[in-house]
């Protein structure tokens, strides 16, 4: 079997050309017994970072997904939250309306407030006369009454008032 030998990697100079003669059975045959070098380098570099660069990008995606996933619930969370509310504040404005309609149905003009207020100010107008003439009427009574009434001498059998006994006089200092 003829192995090539190289004297210094990257010379083709000395190429050297030997026999290689041993008793062990060659374990490849038509294979050279030295140190089997890779064909192809690159080949398994290209490919280690092929699938790192393909770990990382799944790695990268099940982050998205997740962080999507989240993201997707909590604006979920959130709408529903608004449409809740959006639903209290629309049966606020129902009931309000309700409201408004009942009171525009026991609503008054403001001619029937001022009709309102000058039959009430003609009513107390009307009570004063009244009263006023009532008293009137009384005093003149009260005064033909006592004008006419005669002086009668007293009783003989009625007491005569009490009267207190004068103080002494006083002498100021």
């Amino acid at each position: 079997m003829l192995v090539a030998h190289v004297s210094r990697p990257g010379a083709l100079r000395a190429l050297t050309v030997r026999r290689a003669y041993s008793s062990a059975t060659p374990r490849l045959v038509g294979q050279p017994t030295g140190v089997a070098v890779p064909s192809r380098p690159l080949t398994s570099a290209l490919v280690g970072f092929l699938s790192g660069a393909a770990l990382a990008a799944a790695a990268g995606l099940y982050w998205i997904r997740h962080e999507y996933t989240q993201a997707s619930t909590s604006v979920l969370q959130s709408s529903e939250r608004l449409t809740d509310m959006a639903n209290h504040y629309l049966d606020r404005i129902a009931e309000l309306e309700h409201r408004v309609q009942r009171i525009e149905k026991q609503q008054i003009t403001r001619d029937e407030v001022t009709h309102a207020w000058d039959s009430h100010r003609q009513l107390y107008s009307d009570m004063f006369e009244e009263t006023h003439e009532l008293k009137e009427r009384l005093w003149q009574l009260e005064h033909t009454i006592f004008a006419t009434r005669a002086r009668a001498e007293p009783v003989a059998w009625d007491l005569e008032p009490a009267r207190p006994l004068p103080l002494p006089p006083v002498r100021l200092v």
